[in-house]
Parts: C-alpha cells; sequence; structure tokens
C-alpha cells in the first residue's frame, strides 16, 4: 500500500530532555489516522516535525517519499495542509482574503467557504470572528487547495455540535476524494466516529499504531449477564465459585473459560437468564485502559 509519510526513529531532545523517543510509524495513503495520547505525550510535537517546523535530532521523516526537515519542506508547501493549534490569523484581514492568500483559484476558495458554511461572514475582518469562526477558517485554510495529505490539530476546538458534525462528514467526504489525514483529538467521543487507523503516543513514543477494531481486541473483553434476580444470581455464583472473587455479573476475559459453569449454575438455581452479551467499549474507555496498563507495567518495573 502506498505510503503518504513515515517517520523513521525520529528523536528530539529539548532543554535537556527527550520530547519525542525513537518515534517510527508509517500513514498508508488514503486513511484517517487519528494520534492521541495524554497532555504533553509529543502529539503536537510529531506534527509540528513532519510539517518541517521543528529541528529534529535524529531519524528521518518522508512526506509523499520526499524527505522533510526544518531546512527542507517544500513537499509540505505542495502537497499538505494543515491547522496546528490556534490558526493565525492577521485581524484587519477577511476570511475571503485570508484564503486568498493561499490559493489564487477562485473556484476552490468558494466550494471550501460554502462546504464550511461561512459565506456568511467570510467577507468580514477576522478580528469579529468567534472562537468558532476562526477555527473554521484556520480549517478552510487547510483544505482550500485540495492537499494529498491534511494535518489537523484539535480541529474541534470552539466549534459547536452542529459544526463538529458537518466537520466529521467533510472529512470523510474529502477522505473519498483521495485525501489522508492525520487527526489529533482530546475529544475521542468524535475521532472514533470517522478514523481508519489510530496512533496512540505516550511520554514521547509510540505506545500503539492500529486500527479502532484491533486495538479494542488488545483490551480485557467482558460478558455481561442480565438476569431477572441479578443480586440472587450473583450471591449464588459466590458461593458456588468462593475463590473467583466475582463482585458483578460482569465477567472479565480471564474468567471467560468458567462462563459457562456461571451460566449453568445460574439455571440450576432457578434463575432466569435474559441476556448474555459483550460489553461495547468506546475508543477513550480503550485508550485509557491500555494506557493504564502500560503505566501499571512501567510502574511494577521500577
Amino acid at each position: 500500500m502506498e505510503k503518504i509519510a513515515e517517520l523513521q526513529n525520529v528523536s528530539l531532545r529539548k532543554h535537556g530532555g527527550k520530547i519525542l523517543d525513537d518515534i517510527s510509524f508509517d500513514l498508508n495513503a488514503g486513511g484517517i489516522w487519528g494520534i492521541v495520547g495524554p497532555n504533553g505525550s509529543g502529539k503536537t510535537t510529531i506534527m509540528k516535525v513532519m510539517l518541517g517546523l521543528l529541528k529534529y535530532d535524529k531519524g528521518t521523516v518522508k512526506i509523499d517519499n520526499q524527505l522533510v526537515t526544518s531546512k527542507k519542506h517544500s513537499v509540505v508547501r505542495d502537497q499538505v495542509g494543515a491547522l496546528i493549534e490556534n490558526p493565525s490569523l492577521y485581524p484587519y484581514l477577511t476570511g475571503l482574503q485570508h484564503l486568498s492568500l493561499y490559493s489564487s483559484d477562485k473556484k476552490k476558495i468558494s466550494t471550501i467557504v460554502q462546504q464550511l458554511k461561512m459565506t456568511n461572514y467570510i467577507k468580514l475582518k477576522t478580528k469579529l470572528y468567534s472562537l468558532g469562526m476562526k477555527q473554521k477558517l484556520g480549517i478552510a485554510i487547510a483544505l482550500v487547495n485540495c492537499p494529498k495529505l491534511v494535518i489537523l490539530d484539535e480541529p474541534m476546538n470552539g466549534l459547536d455540535p452542529k459544526s463538529a458534525r458537518e466537520l466529521r462528514m467533510l472529512i470523510q467526504q474529502k477522505n473519498r476524494e483521495g485525501t489522508t489525514f492525520l487527526i489529533s483529538s482530546h475529544v475521542l467521543s468524535e475521532l472514533q466516529k470517522i478514523i481508519t487507523g489510530i496512533i496512540i503516543v505516550n511520554d514521547g513514543k509510540i505506545s500503539i499504531e492500529t486500527t479502532p477494531s484491533e486495538l479494542k481486541k488488545k483490551v480485557n473483553k467482558q460478558v455481561i449477564i442480565n438476569t431477572n434476580d441479578n443480586d440472587k444470581a450473583l450471591k449464588t455464583l459466590n458461593v458456588l465459585f468462593p475463590d473467583d472473587g466475582l463482585k458483578s455479573l460482569i465477567i472479565d476475559s480471564d474468567k471467560s473459560e468458567k462462563l459457562n459453569e456461571y451460566l449453568q449454575a445460574i439455571i440450576n438455581n432457578d434463575i432466569q437468564i435474559l441476556s448474555v452479551n459483550d460489553s461495547q467499549d468506546d475508543l477513550e474507555n480503550t485508550m485509557l485502559e491500555l494506557m493504564q496498563h502500560k503505566s501499571d507495567k512501567e510502574g511494577s518495573n521500577l
């Protein structure tokens, strides 16, 4: 599969500490990639390195098979659109004048203005813009030239729920048209609705690079038993299986081999089983569980 971006063994030190520690990952063309992790984990730094905005100490960064450094990044200008942190705007220029600085194609400008529903205020000076209006303009600048790769850092900031939904739909539309996306967001409930791949960053390192479905396979799966008398069912299981330490009818994967025994015991005690379902973890819970597992593991090695 074609790669739109490659980072190999990238490290960056600042003020004597490692900000990025031997980072390696590939972005396959045509995906919508989410990059997530705790505050200060290195997400924005990775994006800035990919754009040639920060000098890295070691490794290689390539966009569309061309090397990117802080001194050599013409491919970024030609093939990448980006919004990093807050958009940098000139208060006395209009939104339309801003877009004209980045594109001379009036048709492309008109299209992105309509797609982001900015028509009513695009000719106003940006000093009059709300936070959400400024954010939309920053996104418009990133998208206006139909780049191969778009890098968005917290694009949902300042957007109301309706605008956030419209942005998700636009990202999916642009993706169908061939644009690859790398998106960071702390609003994981929004991110999980659109991404096809995910990169988890923790303490300047890549913890996981995978798909959302594969990610969920990495955490403990749980089975939820529901009966017509859950209290009685739990007491029954604790009497018959005192060493298992069951605290609820939510059965962790490490006890899943005994699930049939639990179910049979419940039935034998004249309790009706209403349902047996897998728990449905969302991306946020899955990521937090993995991060906690990693922290616990590292702590135990100290």
